[in-house]
């Protein structure tokens, strides 16, 4: 708007600030109003633009999922059925309907004009003591590993078969700088191993069950555990023997 001031043409402006006379022109047809070009009111045009843009490109998407919609609005109840569990069981029951990946549905929570709004969550993500980000490992191997609790499958449940474990952990008097108990039951006949491990640091623990494993031959056809984030690197167990971490 200063260049402007002085007269200079189109063609001198876009060479002092550098960009094409076409582009230049373009950005000044779109976004002058009456009493001429701002920037500040321009890239506000321009922001304002992309997300509407971006509003619309998203309705279509949503469109194109409308049962699948139906039917996660229907089963999500954040403090017993969350994203992830919910969007397994339309996976498994309902395969005749199209369904987005589990990324695209959190970029749709995300984007605040799907059915489900963050704020619909009960948490987001854990975090404690500073920012937490999962490495490349933890996203490509551990959801390749790890299955929801309601998915093992009935030889597991009614413990008919041999093999099928369960992990937990005893804490010490003090949650830190104190001793604390492993147990590692076989569901089937109840035999257990009692490990005392010095710390609940997730890798000391991966690495103390992978020896037990190894020194007594443990047959291991898949591991149960709670949410503990004691347990949150066990997927590098259930890589190593090829099983499930439920």
């Amino acid at each position: 708007m200063l260049l402007k001031k002085f007269d200079y043409s189109l063609s001198k402006i876009a060479l002092i600030i550098g960009i094409n006379k076409s582009s230049l022109s373009r950005e000044m047809k779109l976004n002058s109003g009456f009493w001429g070009y701002f920037a500040d009111e321009a890239e506000e045009k321009s922001q304002l633009r992309k997300k509407w843009s971006s509003y619309f490109k998203m309705i279509n998407k949503f469109n194109n999922y409308q049962e699948f919609n139906k039917q996660f609005k229907k089963l999500f109840d954040k403090k017993t059925w969350g994203v992830e569990i919910t969007h397994q069981q339309i996976l498994n029951n309902f395969q005749n309907i199209k369904i987005p990946s589990l990324r695209t549905v959190f970029n749709w929570i995300n984007s605040g004009f799907w059915i489900i709004k963050s704020s619909d969550r009960l948490r987001k993500k854990y975090k404690k003591g500073g920012k937490r980000n999962n490495g490349p490992i933890d996203r490509l191997v551990g959801k390749r590993w790890v299955r929801s609790f309601w998915t093992r499958p009935n030889n597991i449940n009614n413990r008919s078969e041999f093999g099928h474990w369960e992990i937990d952990l005893i804490i010490g008097k003090k949650a830190t700088n104190s001793e604390h108990l492993l147990t590692f039951v076989e569901r089937k006949t109840r035999f257990g191993i009692i490990k005392k491990v010095p710390s609940k640091n997730s890798w000391i623990i991966n690495l103390i069950l992978w020896d037990l494993i190894k020194k007594y031959r443990l047959n291991v056809k898949s591991i149960t555990t709670d949410n503990g984030f004691e347990f949150n690197k066990l997927f590098y167990i259930g890589y190593r023997l090829k099983i499930y971490i439920y």
